[in-house]
């Protein structure tokens, strides 16, 4: 092969493996949107599904953990802001455990059974905030602690959180991890992980799930 055939390929596997990386790095951007400001009255955001995202991943104990994305999609609750420093006050949130869903039907069915939320026998989960802290006040991080009561068992939570508000609205960004069996969700202790993995964004719908 002539040198300048060679560089002719090299050339061509650069730029591919250039649009390769720009291809990914748009892909996370897109999948990482930053949230929307959600307009606030009176000092008041109300979150519904239409503008915010409730989601928990749990894993399996083992070589394969296979994350599965759960989300709810009915629920209703209040963000209070305090006008003059622009800080969260209180918020509170009331979910509808029947609503809960993942990409696969038949775990959707599982998660919503006896062995886990057991949706008919407790239809509610709820969050009602107790304290809120500026942990860095000038960058909107707060430590939120609140009472999460599912199945009937109530506990006391905390966990850090990002409120952000402007001239357009609010928006929360939070991420944090929960014993599940603290909360009455036992099942499959040398099955599936302790801890399950939070996501509450207030800014973002939620997505459209489509069942398998």
């Amino acid at each position: 092969m002539k040198l300048s055939h060679l560089m002719i390929v090299i050339l061509s596997l650069v730029l591919v493996a250039r649009a390769e990386l720009a291809g990914a790095q748009a892909v996370a951007e897109k999948k990482e949107a930053a949230p929307v400001p959600v307009p606030m009255k009176e000092g008041k955001v109300e979150l519904t599904p239409k503008n915010s995202t409730v989601q928990f991943i749990g894993t399996h104990i083992g070589p394969e953990p296979n994350p599965r994305i759960c989300y709810f999609t009915k629920f209703k609750g209040v963000l209070t802001i305090e006008a003059a420093t622009k800080a969260p006050q209180s918020a509170e949130l009331d979910i509808e455990s029947p609503s809960l869903i993942t990409p696969i039907g038949r775990l959707t069915g599982h998660l919503q059974s006896p062995d886990f939320f057991d949706v008919e026998q407790f239809p509610k989960a709820t969050f009602k905030t107790t304290k809120i802290e500026a942990t860095d006040a000038a960058a909107g991080k707060y430590k939120i602690t609140g009472d999460l009561t599912i199945r009937d068992v109530k506990k006391s939570i905390s966990f850090p959180t990002v409120v952000k508000v402007t001239d357009a609205g609010a928006v929360l960004m939070s991420k944090f991890k929960l014993k599940r069996s603290e909360l009455g969700l036992t099942f499959g202790p040398d099955r599936i992980v302790e801890e399950v993995a939070m996501t509450i964004t207030v800014g973002k719908p939620t997505p459209k799930v489509r069942q398998e």
